[in-house]
């Protein structure tokens, strides 16, 4: 009885294992936005940004590169950061253009350190200045940083 169970608690460990390291998807609820998020428990710790910016890519957990422009010819971009003091909350990527709410991508920070990213498929049309937004489960905006896509002669 023993055998039959001991490879069950390995499958449930090794699923605990994967799901850690699998990416969440886009919030696609369009009546919900951040600000909906319930209030938190007291003792709650309001959270920090430690990293935030905008990359070509995501290699290892962490960004390829550091960007604050990008070229027509790129049609993605990453927005990665880096969590503290947050574990059991949740925080969200808020995707903006042109002052238009694009994306909302939500994540269920489990530890002190939470790194996490999200992507963004560009339309060569919507060139100009892009936004995302950090907020936390309180719908407070820990950070806001910003990027500009397309020619750079023409942003000017």
């Amino acid at each position: 009885m023993k055998i039959i169970y001991a490879p069950l608690i390995l499958v449930a460990f090794s699923g605990l294992a994967l799901a850690e390291n699998t990416e969440v998807p886009v919030n696609t609820d369009t009546t919900a936005t951040a600000h909906d998020m319930p209030a938190p428990a007291e003792g709650f710790s309001r959270g920090v940004v430690e990293r935030a910016v905008f990359t070509t890519d995501i290699v290892e957990r962490e960004p390829a590169d550091e960007i604050a422009t990008l070229d027509p010819t790129h049609n993605q971009v990453y927005f990665f950061t880096e969590l503290r003091d947050m574990s059991g909350h949740t925080a969200v990527h808020r995707w903006e253009y042109d002052g238009e709410v694009i994306a909302e991508v939500d994540f269920n920070v489990r530890a002190p350190r939470w790194r996490v990213w999200s992507s963004k498929k560009l339309d060569p049309s919507k060139t100009g200045t892009w936004t995302v937004s950090v907020i936390n489960t309180t719908g407070d905006v820990l950070k806001s940083t910003t990027f500009t896509y397309g020619d750079l002669a023409s942003a000017q």
